[in-house]
């Protein structure tokens, strides 16, 4: 967020600039957090991570209470609250628990990727989020694509046994009628000759 530094009775202020953005807790109120939702913090985050990078800002200086990061609603843009010298809590619990309030619970695949955000961050503390963060959401998802595909490959081949089955009952019925003969063994052949064709 850009700020401003301010002198009032000898004391020092920073203000922020928030307008035409909404923090999350109202941005977000009783709705759920999805995957797009998701994405586009992320990227927030990247963008803010380039932005300390380029000034040599200290990371451990974002506030992540959700009250504190705000979103522009028209660009979609995420601003995140830099506090020079700030020793408090910096209220990574407090989005954790408020992501753990919101998610969609119904996309299995994005709930254990919060909850493995929740526990590395317990275990590593901010630098998860700026490091290593955006490589284990592309594994979640890359792992998803993998088991989608393995999915269709199964589904196709169960299609595939299924026709052929049907030709081979044909055939033997045809075979087996009483009064097949030589029918049967044409139909046989024919059946035979269908069933190459499809594979070709």
């Amino acid at each position: 967020l850009p700020c401003s530094l301010r002198y009032i009775d000898n004391n020092a202020y920073l203000y922020y600039d928030i307008s035409s953005t909404q923090n999350l807790l109202q941005v977000l109120g009783e709705k759920k957090i999805n995957r797009d939702w998701i994405k586009d913090f992320l990227w927030g985050i990247k963008q803010m991570r380039y932005e300390l990078d380029r000034f040599l800002l200290e990371e451990g200086n974002i506030i992540w209470n959700p009250e504190h990061i705000y979103q522009d609603l028209e660009k979609n843009d995420f601003s995140f609250l830099y506090m020079p010298y700030y020793e408090g809590e910096n209220g990574l619990t407090d989005l954790m628990d408020f992501f753990v309030d919101h998610i969609d619970y119904e996309d299995e695949g994005l709930v254990e990727f919060i909850y493995q955000v929740h526990e590395k961050i317990h275990q590593i503390g901010g630098e998860y989020l700026h490091k290593q963060i955006h490589e284990d959401f592309l594994k979640m998802e890359n792992q998803e694509k993998r088991e989608v595909k393995q999915v269709k490959e199964v589904k196709s081949v169960a299609v595939e046994t299924k026709q052929d089955i049907g030709i081979l009952q044909e055939e033997r019925e045809a075979l087996w009628s009483k009064d097949s003969g030589r029918k049967g063994i044409r139909f046989f052949m024919e059946g035979r000759k269908r069933k190459q064709l499809q594979k070709e």
